[in-house]
């Protein structure tokens, strides 16, 4: 088993859907939230703001930030941006 698998044996995830389907707006998070984001663009572009630095994603991305951390994600104007956001949270058992 690698080390990866042998951590996540000794919690239990949680995954929940925040948000499907056409994006237009802005989704924004602090570090308060105390959980993990994960996000599929699957077409469209969109900017991320993060670590005081501007990421524009324009080709179809997945998108992992493991912890709370004060973030953005914008949608640049466009006829087709489709997102799928979900939030991450690890629980001991």
């Amino acid at each position: 088993m690698d080390r990866l698998s042998t951590l996540l044996a000794q919690f239990g995830m949680h995954a929940t859907t925040f948000y499907a389907g056409l994006f237009s707006g802005e989704l924004a998070y602090d570090s308060q939230d105390r959980s993990g984001k994960l996000y599929l663009l699957n077409t469209g572009k969109a900017r991320l703001h993060i670590a005081r630095q501007e990421i524009v994603i324009s080709q179809p991305r997945l998108l992992f930030i493991p912890r709370p951390y004060k973030h953005s994600l914008t949608a640049i104007p466009t006829d087709n941006t489709k997102l799928v956001s979900v939030t991450l949270s690890l629980a001991s058992e």
